[in-house]
């Protein structure tokens, strides 16, 4: 992997194809198709692999027209490749999530009963312990069903509320598994805690815009470059960094203040000048 990504450094490496050969290669043998003999059989494999080199939205369409034509052996081999590797993630989420939303029960947002999901991260949100435990349930035996797992290790679970003598529950065990009950964690790239303060968050966001200015502090004081070109730079590299995912943020003045002391001392390095000059 790291050769190729070295000699095309803008490929995106999405997969393995020898794991994929090899994976159903290894199907083609538990089933017991005769592969080394059958010269069809090995021709309509080879086909199989060469989806691995088909641009990324004609995939589908692709495997649709090597399914047409498949010898009926293969339809269990089809069948795998096609759960798991070119649509089965998509159907297979969709299917968990159908089926905590069918248990009704929880948190509604304008009437309906919603999970956020981002990739392969699925977020819960409820209005107590008891609908979290039910509908964290039904999503592990879902995900069950169609072999998927839930990493015991990567999900959290946290109890959000101002009140700081709130009972706080613990870890959450479900069957064998238990979930740990966290403080804070960070989330697309943000740190959420269990009392809604984005002091933290906002007081991590300084320090690393601090480290992108440093590490671009030459670039800004040079002379070569005039003081719009150094704001614009601001703007456009070290700016969003502070900035990302703010519509989240509820500010109190305190905080807004330390934004703005901030944003003013960096202005005031690129210009030396009065602000107002700069924008």
């Amino acid at each position: 992997m790291g050769i190729v990504t070295n000699t095309f450094p803008d490929v995106i490496v999405a997969s393995c194809v020898f794991y994929l050969g090899q994976t159903l290669w290894r199907r083609i043998q538990t089933d017991g198709l005769p592969g080394e003999e059958n010269t069809e059989l090995r021709s309509h494999f080879h086909s199989l692999i060469a989806l691995a080199f088909v641009p990324k939205n004609n995939v589908v369409h692709a495997f649709d027209i090597l399914q047409e034509n498949v010898m009926d052996e293969l339809n269990p081999i089809f069948d795998y490749l096609e759960d798991n590797y070119v649509m089965g993630r998509r159907r297979g989420r969709e299917y968990v999530i159908r089926k905590v939303q069918d248990n009704r029960e929880g948190l509604e947002l304008n009437g309906l009963h919603l999970l956020l999901v981002y990739a392969d991260d699925v977020n819960m949100l409820e209005e107590n312990p008891q609908t979290i435990r039910e509908n964290t349930r039904i999503l592990l035996e879902a995900s069950k069903v169609i072999g998927l797992e839930v990493n015991p290790e990567k999900t959290k679970y946290m109890i959000m509320s101002r009140d700081k003598n709130i009972v706080r529950n613990g870890n959450i065990k479900i069957g064998n598994l238990s979930f740990e009950e966290v403080e804070k964690f960070k989330y697309l790239g943000a740190t959420v805690t269990n009392i809604n303060d984005t002091r933290e968050e906002i007081k991590h966001r300084i320090n690393m815009e601090n480290a992108y200015y440093y590490s671009v502090e030459k670039l800004l004081s040079s002379s070569l470059l005039s003081k719009n070109l150094k704001v614009r730079i601001y703007k456009t590299v070290i700016l969003p960094v502070v900035l990302y995912d703010c519509e989240t943020w509820t500010l109190t003045l305190r905080e807004e203040h330390r934004l703005r002391v901030f944003q003013n001392k960096v202005f005031y390095a690129l210009t030396s000048n009065n602000n107002e000059d700069a924008y």
